[in-house]
């Protein structure tokens, strides 16, 4: 089974590499190896020596070649941050931290909703206290969930609004069109955070309709129609996800 390229700058190897090329080592897994293998070349593209390494996973080495400077070291914002930079990366870390959050809450929601429904559609034809108190205590976990789901939403619309703020500074410092950290400039960062809260905020009505509907349906129908609702999350489309990523990969948090 092979593992992905893995990038090694040599410095980060050996501290007393300091002319030495970055280099790659594509590895695969040996269970028999229990060190690395690492080539160090200087400028030339002279072999310098052979080091072993050890490493908690056990690989061999397949090949080494030199690989192009990380786009990472022409950040112009990077190291310890300090200022609007430093608010913009807390911040898209914050909401990176409240979408698993919130899939946190969802995936508990599936599993609650999965027993809620079986309970429903085997025990329809009762109306007995008994049956009415199982019924109660799923709603009452269900209700649960979309406070938290809803105490998330108004975090991220605060992260939004921070991020804007941060914008409109910038722009009073005529810096707005410039980058903060690779491409973007500081009005982006509001405008995906402001897409990712909305798609989120849109889907948490949803979740609400599915709460308070669900123990009211009696039918099979009904309820697989609430319980799709609530998996699918049709208002979290591909691009919130791919503006997400890209936020992280911006500010240099992937």
């Amino acid at each position: 089974m092979q593992v992905p390229i893995c990038w090694q700058p040599a410095q980060v190897v050996d501290g007393s590499a300091k002319n030495i090329h970055q280099i790659c080592a594509q590895v695969i897994v040996n269970p028999r190896v229990g060190l690395v293998w690492c080539c160090e070349k200087a400028k030339g593209g002279k072999t310098v020596r052979w080091r072993r390494y050890p490493r908690r996973w056990k690989y061999s080495i397949k090949y080494l070649r030199r690989v192009p400077e990380s786009p990472v070291k022409m950040m112009s914002q990077r190291g310890n941050l300090t200022g609007n930079p430093r608010q913009v990366r807390d911040l898209a870390a914050e909401l990176h931290s409240l979408v698993q959050q919130w899939n946190l809450q969802h995936l508990s929601g599936v599993q609650l909703l999965k027993s809620m429904t079986a309970y429903i559609r085997f025990n329809v034809e009762e109306e007995d206290e008994t049956s009415s108190r199982h019924l109660q205590a799923y709603c009452d976990q269900l209700e649960d969930i979309y406070k938290s789901l809803g105490n998330i939403v108004v975090c991220m619309e605060t992260v939004t609004r921070q991020l804007k703020l941060i914008a409109e500074l910038e722009s009073l410092r005529r810096s707005n069109n410039s980058p903060m950290f690779l491409t973007w400039p500081a009005i982006k960062f509001g405008d995906v955070a402001s897409c990712v809260s909305e798609a989120y905020s849109m889907e948490c009505k949803v979740k609400k309709h599915v709460k308070e509907n669900i123990a009211h349906s009696k039918s099979k129908e009904a309820l697989m129609f609430l319980m799709a609702a609530w998996v699918h999350q049709c208002y979290i489309e591909p691009e919130v996800e791919v503006g997400l990523e890209a936020l992280l990969h911006e500010t240099g948090l992937r």
